[in-house]
This record gives C-alpha cells, sequence and structure tokens, in this order.
C-alpha cells in the first residue's frame, strides 16, 4: 500500500524586490516604502476610477480586470498594513 506524504518544502517567494530597495534601518527607509506603495495603489484606483469619468461613449473594462484591479488596490494596503506592524515590532520588541 502507497502512502501519500506531504510536501515539507513551500514555495516562499521573495518581494524585497517590492519594497525600498535601501531597508528598514530607519523611518526614513520606512516612508520610503510606504510611498513606493501608495503611489501603486494610487494609480490602479485612478484606473478604475477613469472607467467611470469617460462617461457611456467610453469602452469599458471587463469585469474580470475591474476585479484585479480593486483586488490589486487592497493587496497593496494590505502591504502596507504588513510592513507597518513589521517596522514597528522591529522598533518596538516586546
Amino acid at each position: 500500500m502507497k502512502t501519500s506524504t506531504k510536501a515539507t518544502n513551500s514555495i516562499r517567494p521573495n518581494f524585497e524586490h517590492r519594497l525600498s530597495s535601501t531597508g528598514f534601518d530607519n523611518c526614513i527607509d520606512l516612508v520610503n516604502t510606504i510611498d513606493l506603495m501608495t503611489t501603486r495603489a494610487n494609480g490602479v484606483l485612478h484606473a478604475i476610477l477613469m472607467q467611470f469619468l469617460g462617461g457611456a461613449s467610453q469602452s469599458r473594462l471587463s469585469d474580470d480586470i475591474m476585479i484585479g484591479l480593486i483586488d490589486s488596490a487592497i493587496q497593496e494596503i494590505n502591504d502596507i498594513e504588513s510592513t507597518t506592524r513589521a517596522f514597528a515590532a522591529i522598533k518596538n520588541p516586546r
């Protein structure tokens, strides 16, 4: 009888490329990282906004694309929350 084994190696992607290249040594590094994140989220939200400002004559993005845009903004905001929590944990260890 063959038994199934659960894989012990899980995929853990590295997302450091999405963070400030200077790291998180001080508050300026955190501000730079959050600035990049908010710029990305603002870009996504402006793309959504343009869909509603163009009027009925403008072609619209598909619902799937709109859902992807909204999810992208939500995930970026979640990344900001996670980043600030991580920074606070480093600066204020318990």
